[in-house]
């Protein structure tokens, strides 16, 4: 956990210079302040600003005298594209399909474990909230609840419910006509962990952690404020003790290391946005 809080750490330090831009000197003395996005056999691929419009354009090797990655502190193509407008707001509201991954215990009996792999599978909901102060980058809030129940028999059963709040940072990737997009989302906060459950009595079984959250995805273009999307995301966290109320008393649970109960899942879904 320590490990992935740093790696997100250090996404968000990246997104901050992220916008720098880069530098192409040509053998015949120009300096063009530019975005370079891809390097051919013989070729230079990049995009600049030419009469107050984004240009993507090629440039041979012959002619390339030096070339920098992010030289310029900031984005001249930036500029063109706030002063020709983007869309700064974005509300997703997601649905979908998921599934926790984590083993089984080792000492569980046999008859229990289609019982457990059927109780890692459920479904989720959520949504996100995002301001991008650029056309690529932003910070928002997520929420996102996972629900999934079984029943052996009037015994045995259990119904799950994980909530994570919690702030993102974001980043998109439009296509050519600014209309669909690439996102991503990185995010951090809090999960808790609720079971309403019954092993030959009833138990409120209660924990929290500090998660971390990813997501991957695609927004399809549908009108100017409507997009219809469909992301892949993971959530990360781990329990290390519990509070089992039975209706009597409560009793902390404090689980050992290498037994904690892992909230590990990902979540497939789509949904509607609104941009704005």
């Amino acid at each position: 956990m320590k490990k992935l809080s740093l790696i997100l750490i250090l996404g968000f330090i990246l997104a901050i210079y992220g916008n720098a831009q880069d530098l192409i000197v040509t053998t015949e003395g120009d300096s063009l302040n530019c975005k370079i996005t891809g390097l051919k056999p013989g070729f230079i691929c990049f995009a600049l600003v030419h009469k107050g419009q984004v240009r993507n354009t090629i440039l041979p090797f012959n002619r390339v005298k030096y070339y920098q990655d992010k030289y310029y502190a900031t984005s001249e193509i930036d500029k063109i594209i706030r002063q020709n407008g983007y869309t700064h707001f974005r509300l997703a509201v997601n649905g979908g399909w998921s599934y926790r991954i984590a083993r089984n215990p080792e000492d569980l009996p046999a008859e229990f474990t289609p019982y457990l792999n059927e109780l890692k599978s459920g479904y989720h909901y959520g949504v996100d909230a995002t301001y991008y102060w650029s056309e690529t980058m932003g910070i928002g809030f997520k929420y996102y609840n996972y629900r999934s129940k079984n029943e052996m028999n009037i015994a045995i059963k259990d119904d799950i419910s994980i909530n994570f709040i919690g702030v993102t940072l974001g980043s998109r990737l439009f296509d050519a006509r600014k209309r669909s997009c690439m996102i991503m989302n990185a995010a951090i906060g809090y999960m808790g962990y609720l079971n309403n459950a019954v092993a030959y009595q009833y138990l409120k079984i209660k924990g929290s952690t500090m998660g971390i959250g990813y997501d991957i995805g695609y927004d399809f273009g549908v009108s100017k404020n409507v997009d219809i999307g469909i992301q892949l995301s993971a959530f990360v966290g781990s329990i290390q003790k519990f509070k089992v109320d039975n209706g009597n008393y409560i009793e902390t649970i404090k689980l050992e290391e290498g037994n904690y109960e892992s909230l590990l899942r990902v979540d497939l879904s789509a949904g509607l946005r609104i941009m704005l």
